[in-house]
């Protein structure tokens, strides 16, 4: 447990730095840069992933503070579903190149559910060999005569 000294000292530390950082000349984007850069958007990480390492009694301080000054950026330790996912399961190289974006909110993200028998049962999903195979880039090819792939357009 954090002792009350340490609290109130941290708390101050969060304010100080409010109060030189947080004002309304800066855009959303560097706003959230500063905050990401300061460790407050993910406290409770390590500092490799762009936390502090602090306990969630100390990251309830920086919630508390930044709620009473009105600004925006806390939390995604707690509210940032892609990057804490991204955080627990991801590789290294997919934390490295995704996890600031982000917490920028730079990179945009959608949730997609399947419901078994819904139509949308990715699971339950089966193939038939039609002739045809999507590439990645979603380019239909059809295979020739002499098994080249020839490029055809997609229905």
């Amino acid at each position: 447990m954090t002792s009350r000294q340490e609290i109130d000292g941290f708390r101050s530390q969060v304010r100080t730095w409010l109060a030189e950082y947080h004002h309304p000349g800066l855009s959303g984007q560097e706003w959230l840069q500063l905050v990401v850069d300061r460790g407050y958007a993910v406290p409770t990480w390590s500092p490799e992933w762009y936390g502090l390492g602090v306990s969630a009694e100390l990251a309830a301080v920086i919630s508390e503070e930044f709620r009473l000054a009105q600004a925006t950026g806390s939390d995604q330790d707690k509210r940032n579903l892609w990057a804490n996912t991204l955080l627990t399961y991801g590789t290294e190289g997919l934390k490295r190149r995704l996890i600031r974006p982000l917490l920028l909110d730079e990179a945009k993200m959608c949730l997609l559910y399947s419901e078994p028998g819904a139509g949308s049962d990715l699971a339950g999903l089966r193939t038939v060999p039609t002739g045809m195979v999507m590439s990645s880039s979603s380019q239909a090819r059809r295979c020739g005569h002499q098994g080249h792939a020839e490029p055809t357009t997609a229905c």
